[in-house]
């Protein structure tokens, strides 16, 4: 499944992560570089089905970055 990351108030786009464990990773990267608060610029998402997509920005984001990483 692949994961796109956005900056969406600077209009960056960071790229696409194919692992949900790269995604996560980096995202955990950038908001301990640059602060939680930073989390309400990102955008994370994630397709979740033929119907739309899935995204996270915000404390969600913060919340879901700081669970513990999966084994797969």
């Amino acid at each position: 499944m692949i994961h796109d990351l956005w900056d969406v108030e600077a209009g960056f786009y960071f790229g696409r992560f194919e692992t949900e464990d790269e995604a996560w990773t980096f995202v955990r990267d950038l908001i301990d570089a640059n602060g939680e608060e930073y989390a309400d610029a990102l955008e994370l998402g994630t397709p979740e089905d033929a119907s739309g997509t899935m995204s996270r920005s915000g404390a969600a984001l913060v919340e879901q970055a700081r669970r513990p990483v999966r084994n797969a």
